[in-house]
């Protein structure tokens, strides 16, 4: 009975354990952050019906094939937009649905794991650890269409593991093929983790049949998920070339080694000591699998891509979380030389550095849409107008103006984006563009600006976010008056400054007065100087 009991109270600790580790992980991930894509996603779902989406080019990116490729995700976001339309319930919805996407892929690569690892204690609390890796926080609160394209691809590898370990495999055959037919269609270079976890299960024999059959599966499911792609895309009658086109785009900006580096840092953070950790732990088999894994999924984007993203190595996420498990179980090892009072505050100074380091590096990582801040500038003009009528104009398109449509669609919102590095036949496709799908919210004359009724506010960023806070951070150090020097040198790389990319910024006709600041957000009330009747 006094067993039991202990086994009781043990299976509760942990549970509380878990939850708080959760609430945790869910507070430091909060933070409002969006990534450039994320509001063109949510505008193409909340206002732009199918037909144009597959056959009449509405690519927001300007990037032909960009929306095509990325069908599932559209999709989702769409089945979203069926209940609720625009407006921030809408937003919130979609970020809640693919958080629980999130979650559902920590669960598939701990069943993974656990298939992988037979007898491994603690695999959940290593799942567990490993949703605390920076690139594990980036994605959560986020509508990425990585996030449900880790999922299919996860589940079809849980799926091919299970038809190589069942008696009945022909159903997990199916399962996995369908999985991987839908990873293709949601964001298809995310494909490459079931090539990577093919190759590994091949190259270590993990499988329970015969390696002949074991070949034939992988394969079968391979085969049978392009069908069902290719069958998906006859249908819909979108060309290959179509769904492909957008990756010619993938390599125009080329990076720095040390770039790429510094975002590998960003990427894993602490969970780099993973790895070391991992290759000192006894088990051999375990031990180079996931690594083998691990370097299949992330080695080939390190050198084909020219430029990296924290959402380009996510593809390591569940071989991440086996090392995690191999590190602490190597250190565990060496706890039992140390005593309990030293391992324990060891083992809370390292949870304490993993939680700060991950919030840390969220201010650092791509994003360019602060939503809580959108939203107390939104307050602030509300505030400031009164009962007046008011209109926000809106510098940049591509992130900004999609939200705050996307978010407030009751806001007398407009673009006043001025594309200066088009050819002029290129800016006349342009401008019928957003003559099509835009409406009247798009102004490019003083006449327009001044036949708006009330008040109009200007809003805008100057920096790129992440640059932005790399300086503030590196200001913040006693680094006396070298701090000058880091200043001009972060400040000379920033590639945006897309508070000046309107034809008013620098109109003679237009005066714009600073208003207020939100922390990235600047705010400006707008008033057109008479000679603008003339104009």
């Amino acid at each position: 009975m006094n067993s039991l009991r202990g086994k009781i109270a043990f299976k509760w600790s942990e549970l509380l354990l878990g939850v708080f580790a959760i609430s945790i992980w869910l507070w430091i991930s909060h933070d409002g952050r969006l990534h450039w894509d994320e509001p063109g996603y949510l505008y193409t779902a909340a206002y732009i019906p199918w037909q144009q989406i597959l056959y009449e080019g509405f690519e927001p990116s300007g990037i032909s094939g960009f929306n095509v490729s990325r069908l599932g995700h559209i999709a989702i976001i769409k089945g979203v937009a069926a209940f609720n339309g625009p407006g921030l319930d809408f937003v919130n919805s979609v970020i809640v649905v693919y958080l629980l996407m999130l979650v559902a892929l920590a669960v598939t690569g701990y069943l993974t794991l656990r298939l992988l690892m037979p007898g491994a204690k603690g695999l959940g609390q290593a799942t567990l650890l490993s949703l605390f890796a920076p690139m594990t926080v980036f994605l959560a609160f986020k509508t990425c269409p990585d996030i449900p394209a880790l999922l299919f691809a996860a589940l079809s590898c849980l799926f091919l593991l299970m038809s190589l370990e069942h008696q009945t495999w022909f159903r997990w055959l199916i399962l996995s093929a369908i999985f991987l037919a839908l990873t293709g269609l949601t964001k298809h270079v995310h494909a490459w983790i079931y090539i990577s976890f093919a190759a590994t299960i091949l190259l270590f024999g993990q499988y329970k049949c015969s390696l002949r059959n074991a070949i034939l599966r992988i394969v079968a499911i391979g085969i049978g998920s392009l069908i069902l792609f290719g069958l998906t895309l006859l249908v819909l009658k979108i060309p290959l070339s179509q769904f492909l086109e957008f990756m010619a785009v993938a390599n125009q900006q080329t990076k720095p080694l040390v770039a790429k580096l510094f975002q590998l840092s960003l990427t894993y953070g602490l969970f780099l000591l993973a790895l070391p950790l991992a290759l000192l732990n006894p088990n051999r088999r375990w031990k180079w699998f996931m690594v083998v894994w691990l370097g299949l999924a992330t080695v080939p984007f390190l050198v084909i891509l020219s430029r990296l993203e924290t959402r380009y190595l996510t593809l390591s996420v569940i071989p991440l979380a086996g090392l995690v498990w191999l590190a602490l179980d190597t250190l565990k090892i060496w706890a039992n030389r140390m005593r309990k009072p030293s391992y324990r505050a060891l083992w809370a100074a390292g949870m304490v550095s993993i939680i700060a380091s991950a919030a840390l590096i969220q201010p650092l990582t791509e994003h360019e849409v602060r939503t809580d801040q959108f939203a107390t500038a939104i307050d602030k003009i509300q505030l400031d107008a009164g009962d007046q009528p008011f209109s926000v104009l809106v510098p940049w398109e591509y992130a900004d103006f999609h939200y705050l449509r996307v978010a407030y669609p009751e806001l007398s919102v407009f673009s006043v984006y001025e594309n200066n590095n088009l050819t002029p036949d290129e800016l006349i496709v342009w401008q019928q563009f957003q003559d099509k799908y835009y409406d009247d919210r798009v102004l490019r004359t003083l006449d327009g600006v001044n036949a708006l009724p009330g008040l109009k506010y200007y809003i805008g960023f100057e920096s790129t976010f992440s640059i932005e806070n790399l300086r503030q951070m590196l200001e913040s150090l006693p680094l006396g008056s070298f701090n000058e020097k880091i200043s001009a040198k972060i400040q000379s790389i920033s590639p945006l400054r897309q508070l000046e990319k309107s034809w008013m910024w620098n109109h003679s006709a237009v005066n714009i007065q600073a208003f207020s600041r939100v922390g990235h957000y600047q705010i400006f009330r707008v008033s057109l100087l008479p000679q603008s009747d003339s104009a």
